[in-house]
């Protein structure tokens, strides 16, 4: 590791445009090098001019963004050049907020919304909710709406952020998935990962989010398969739903549920080659949504 990081030191120097007076060092990288014009960062960054114009020195030490990270940004600044890829578009988008660079992270979140799908949205989700983009947290939203199913068969119950996840789901008011099949992909998630946890201890931590299944829309009998063990629900629940769609008996446990059906649905898609389903307008497939 030691000998990875001095090579990189002697080799390590880059220099953006000519008669640089800005040096920045990453002591975590074997003290490797870029340098840079004041004005240059200045006339596209705010962050970088108050930061010249406060008086720092002309060597500044990075320590929270990698070298190639912060190369990449430099050449985005100097030439509009960028590459966003899967192993990077998240320090990129980190970098791009702490310096304003709103073209850059336009950049990212372009790459944010076409890679991002059910299949992987788990995996970026805790990273992407940090930065609170509302146009990302409303792609995420989008799909948690459209494969409901997917996403929560890759969740983890014992996983907070898995959870945030599914809570996002039940929250939705359009769905493209019944509330009995919901429900039934949540026993199995809870099955799957809660592993020796007690199930009343289940109970209590679901307690909350158990209110958002819209148990008053199901049929007698998807009512009837949700009382089976392990359930969810109380005894009591499960008869005061059943009285009320059988017979629109109203009662206490009404009051936890939402009876309305969950309206405009989003219909699945077939992703295509080039959009894989993240177009509202795609060019190459006749999906229009």
């Amino acid at each position: 590791m030691a000998e990875s990081a001095s090579k990189l030191a002697e080799n390590a120097c880059v220099q953006f445009g000519v008669l640089p007076d800005m040096t920045f060092v990453f002591p975590k990288e074997g003290d490797a090098k870029i340098l840079a014009k004041k004005a240059k960062l200045s006339k596209n960054s705010e962050v970088f001019k108050t930061q010249f114009a406060s008086g720092d020195s002309a060597l500044i030490q990075i320590t929270d963004i990698s070298f190639d990270i912060f190369n990449a940004m430099l050449k985005y600044i100097y030439e509009g050049k960028i590459t966003v890829k899967e192993d990077n578009f998240l320090e990129l988008l980190y970098v791009a907020r702490k310096y304003f660079l709103y073209g850059l992270t336009h950049e990212v979140i372009t790459f944010g919304k076409n890679f991002i799908n059910e299949t992987n949205l788990d995996i970026y989700f805790e990273e992407l909710e940090k930065f609170d983009i509302k146009i990302l947290i409303c792609h995420v939203k989008f799909v948690c709406y459209r494969n409901p199913l997917v996403i929560i068969k890759r969740l983890n119950f014992k996983s907070k952020a898995d959870m945030r996840l599914l809570k996002i789901i039940l929250n939705g008011n359009s769905l493209v998935c019944s509330e009995f099949d919901l429900y039934k992909e949540i026993i199995d998630m809870i099955n799957r990962t809660a592993e020796d946890l007690p199930w009343d201890d289940v109970k209590t931590e679901f307690a909350k989010m158990i209110k958002l299944i819209r148990f008053p829309t199901m049929t007698v009998d998807q009512l009837i398969k949700c009382s089976k063990p392990p359930s969810l629900l109380t005894v009591q629940q499960v008869v005061d739903l059943l009285l009320w769609v059988q017979e629109k008996t109203y009662s206490d446990t009404l009051q936890l549920f939402s009876s309305s059906p969950r309206n405009n649905p989003i219909q699945p898609i077939n992703k295509c080659s080039r959009c894989r389903g993240n177009s509202i307008r795609c060019s190459s497939c006749s999906n229009n949504y």
